[in-house]
């Protein structure tokens, strides 16, 4: 099907709001709805963003979704708040720091080189802590940008 016979097929839908009321509503104000204050705002599930922003960009012709979803998942900055010191080809003592993703601010923490890092997030599911987890591990040079990258795309098809 075309995008075209696909829009045709959709506009045959009429979706009932309020029957008591006259409230209808086609497909296309359903997906405008699907906006980034409307996704924060009802905490809506990662999977729904995406087949939401992937119909507003082919249907609609509307990208917008798609690049906040876009930079929620791939875009991180990050500080350090303590740095370890560098003793013997190594570093020694604790070291800490925050990065933002998905609009979050989470805490990571390593007490030496060979210790586990902990991450301190707040619950946003094992996709997201899996993503982020990847994140810290980039930022303590664990993993390379193409591994980071690699692993990234695994496990967003992954459920």
């Amino acid at each position: 099907m075309s995008i075209r016979e696909i829009n045709n097929f959709f506009s045959s839908f009429i979706f009932t709001i309020d029957a008591e009321k006259n409230e209808y509503c086609d497909y296309k104000s359903i997906l405008n709805t699907f906006t980034e204050p409307y996704i924060d705002r009802f905490n809506i599930d990662e999977h729904i963003i995406k087949c939401a922003a992937y119909l507003k960009a082919e249907l609609l012709g509307d990208v917008s979704l798609l690049k906040v979803l876009t930079n929620r998942v791939y875009t991180y900055s990050y500080r350090w708040e303590t740095i370890s010191n560098f003793i013997g080809n190594k570093y020694m003592g604790p070291s800490s720091g925050y990065f933002s993703h998905y609009n979050k601010t989470n805490k990571f923490i390593q007490f030496d080189e060979n210790k586990p890092i902990l991450l301190l997030t707040p619950k946003l599911g094992d996709k997201v802590f899996f993503i982020q987890y990847n994140i810290v591990l980039k930022i303590y040079n664990k993993i390379t940008e193409f591994d980071q990258s690699k692993l990234t795309r695994l496990r967003m098809f992954m459920k």
